[in-house]
């Protein structure tokens, strides 16, 4: 498997007549796409910060976009519904019960494992011991599917600032990979 970045490496593996499987990530050409930084960008447009990832496994093609990310409406787990783009951002303005994360579109991916870990700052649970890596697993059932990994901030607020990074792997390959920055609300 070959990871590169952009057309012209793509083209370079072409030119090798290498058929095996191949991995590319291709940053849509757009000026902010270009200078992507860690204060993010703040509003709703969507196309300003897009990555798009093709994967071919096999002779089946699988369309994989970074839709969003960032800090969404409220999710309601019970609904088919994925929560709304608020603010698309590295950096999270966090207070008890913002969501973030990120929404990935599959395209010809029916059938096939996600695998997610989501890496978080030093959380203790009740008895405080100090808490995993939150992982698991999911099939997608369709060929036109919306995937959201993410969390929401519950008390205490303290010890969920920080790195926050989110992977997602489809079979076995790492497909998104996005650390967002959870900082205090500022009033």
């Amino acid at each position: 498997m070959h990871i590169t970045n952009g057309i012209n490496q793509q083209n370079q593996i072409n030119r090798k007549n290498q058929k095996n499987k191949y991995f590319y990530i291709f940053a849509k050409c757009h000026h902010a796409a270009a200078n992507i930084s860690d204060d993010g960008l703040s509003g709703i447009n969507l196309n300003k910060k897009l990555q798009k990832f093709n994967i071919q496994l096999g002779k089946k093609k699988i369309d994989i976009d970074l839709y969003s990310y960032g800090e969404y409406t409220e999710w309601d787990r019970n609904s088919r519904k994925l929560p709304k783009i608020v603010n698309i951002s590295h950096t999270v303005q966090a207070e008890v019960g913002t969501e973030f994360g990120y929404v990935l579109k599959i395209k010809r991916g029916k059938g096939k494992k996600l695998d997610f870990k989501v890496i978080h700052p030093p959380l203790k649970d009740e008895n405080g011991a100090l808490m995993d890596d939150f992982t698991g697993e999911y099939y997608i059932n369709s060929n036109d599917y919306e995937f959201f990994l993410g969390d929401c901030i519950w008390e205490p607020l303290d010890d969920k600032l920080g790195p926050w990074r989110l992977i997602t792997y489809l079979d076995g390959q790492v497909i998104a990979d996005k650390t967002l920055q959870l900082v205090r609300k500022e009033n």
